[in-house]
């Protein structure tokens, strides 16, 4: 081999090269472009939803807490809306900011709130990241100071086990359940397995999203987070999702397409203990169903209020009956107001 082939090899090789690396940060600008515009048209949305919405500030006392604590809520829908009142609860470490969408098309429906628990969002830290049961102690204070009795409760994730929590121990002020997301799943009962199943899945959530949760994780603090963590891992929602089937509360259970932290087999099995319907899966959402999907999970919600108002015609009309034995349950009761 002469030297001006091997010198025309090597040119080849380094044409190729310069050909490979200008293809490669062609295909990475082309992907920093999409990733901008959907930012941008994800800021442009929630921007508008955030416009039809108010917000309230409430006091309420707790045991947790030595002083009583200030709790933000988002607020949207007329305060004397027919029928039953909606709330959001959120799930672990974020704030009531992911549910933006959903309330914003739920708020022409129905009233509805979402607030932020103690130690996220904008609302006041207890002296200690509070375990569950207390964080549905701190809700069911908050909806009372609100007078929200009978109300459907909208969990996501963690919101799911303080839902079900409040809707076990405090049974008339819930009328309805929408379970997105709920964790803990038995099989990703620790904080490696069940990082190792959110890490694919924020993967697949949306860019704004994931932006706003690392903001609220931020401003909740390393302490609540790790704290929350080892609370929502300890919560054993399986133990009580056998009650709400008793209490006959009308459920939905749905999930997005590709949630690793919520599998389906997990979900069903939640439907199937709560009493509910068959499990949802979402097309194209992740755990945060309400924020890619909210249509579809406002739909869910407005399935579940039209379940609660023809529950409560049907125990009426039964409690008017002289030969009828059963009397409304107490949250078909709280619903009607009385």
């Amino acid at each position: 081999m002469t030297a001006t082939t091997i010198a025309r090899r090597d040119a080849g090789r380094i044409d190729a090269r310069a050909l490979v690396g200008r293809a490669a940060m062609a295909v990475a600008a082309w992907q920093a472009l999409r990733l901008a515009r959907a930012l941008a048209r994800d800021v442009v949305a929630h921007r508008r939803a955030a416009a039809v919405l108010g917000h309230a500030w409430t006091t309420i006392a707790i045991p947790e807490a030595p002083h009583a604590l200030r709790l933000f809520a988002r607020t949207g829908g007329p305060a004397d809306a027919d029928g039953p009142p909606v709330v959001l609860v959120h799930g672990y470490g974020v704030s009531s900011r992911y549910y933006v969408p959903l309330a914003a098309r739920l708020a022409s429906a129905a009233r509805v709130l979402a607030p932020d628990l103690p130690g996220h969002g904008r609302s006041d830290h207890a002296p200690a990241p509070l375990p569950v049961p207390a964080l549905a102690g701190a809700l069911a204070a908050w909806m009372r100071a609100h007078d929200l009795r009978g109300a459907v409760l909208v969990g996501q994730s963690m919101g799911v086990q303080v839902a079900t929590e409040l809707a076990v121990r405090e049974p008339a002020l819930v009328s309805g359940l929408v379970l997105l997301g709920p964790t803990v799943d038995p099989s990703a009962r620790t904080a490696v397995r069940l990082i190792a199943r959110a890490v694919p899945t924020a993967l697949a959530e949306r860019p704004l999203l994931d932006v706003a949760v690392a903001w609220d994780y931020v401003r909740a603090g390393p302490r609540m987070i790790v704290r929350e963590m080892r609370h929502m891992l300890g919560h054993r929602v399986e133990a009580l999702l056998p009650l709400l089937a008793t209490l006959a509360i009308p459920t939905r259970v749905l999930r997005g397409a590709r949630d690793h932290i919520a599998p389906q087999a997990w979900t069903d099995a939640v439907a199937d203990c709560a009493g509910a319907t068959a499990a949802t899966a979402v097309p194209g959402g992740a755990h945060a169903v309400q924020y890619t999907a909210p249509d579809t999970v406002a739909a869910a919600v407005l399935a579940v209020l039209a379940d609660v108002r023809a529950k409560v015609r049907a125990e009426v009309r039964a409690a008017a009956d002289p030969a009828a034995m059963a009397a409304p349950s107490r949250p078909a009761r709280a619903a009607l107001g009385v």
